[in-house]
């Protein structure tokens, strides 16, 4: 993945998993391990996951059709790093 781009989600729920990120990402390149659920020092989740996308033009179609949507009661805001 030489143009990998990793998009930011905020506001996650602390108990979704790997799986429900690409869940919410359907449609998109996005796989388990493309998933990073943030901890702080002692293990704990922080509600930010990062997700690498294999291209740019990926990754700006997800945060366009995807910040501020629902994802598990919450509205997630989605920014490119």
């Amino acid at each position: 993945m030489d143009n990998a781009v990793v998009v930011a989600m905020y506001n996650v729920p602390y108990r979704a998993s790997s799986l429900d990120i690409v869940d919410f990402f359907q449609g998109f390149p996005v796989d388990p391990h493309s998933v990073q659920l943030l901890q702080t020092a002692d293990g704990r989740r922080t509600g930010e996951v990062n997700v690498t996308f294999p291209s740019v033009e990926d990754a700006a179609m997800a945060v366009q059709q995807l910040d501020h949507q629902d994802f598990m009661g919450r509205a997630v805001e989605l920014c490119i790093l």
